[in-house]
């Protein structure tokens, strides 16, 4: 097994754990509170982005909520991934942001370029 498989398999026992622990702790939580937690710590980390502990709490109520949904996010992670890697990119908005390009907006762009 290489290093980057026993990784793999660490990041996904992790996740296993956090989600168990999520069940347990809250186990009235659904993923529509857990979204509506998530909107506030999403404010916290716009505050302070540079916080990896910010970024933890984030990361820890989305493994909840899709646990909820009986899901896998490190599966649905990969997933995304994947479909990312396909996508075409826009520039950088005013605030930096890149977002993908949409179907029609990438075929209007594809009509301007010919």
């Amino acid at each position: 097994m290489t290093t980057e498989e026993v990784r793999a398999l660490s990041d996904e026992a992790l996740f296993e754990r956090i989600a168990a622990w999520s069940m347990a702790t809250f186990p009235a939580g659904t993923p529509a509170s857990h979204a509506k937690h998530l909107a506030r710590e999403v404010e916290e980390l716009a505050a302070n982005p540079t916080d990896e502990l910010e970024w933890a709490d984030v990361a820890i109520l989305a493994i909840g909520a899709v646990a909820r949904s009986g899901g896998s996010l490190m599966r649905a992670i990969e997933r995304k991934h994947e479909i990312n890697l396909t996508r075409q990119w826009g520039q950088p908005d005013a605030d930096g942001v890149v977002e993908h390009v949409r179907a029609a907006q990438h075929q209007e762009e594809m009509n301007d370029a010919e």
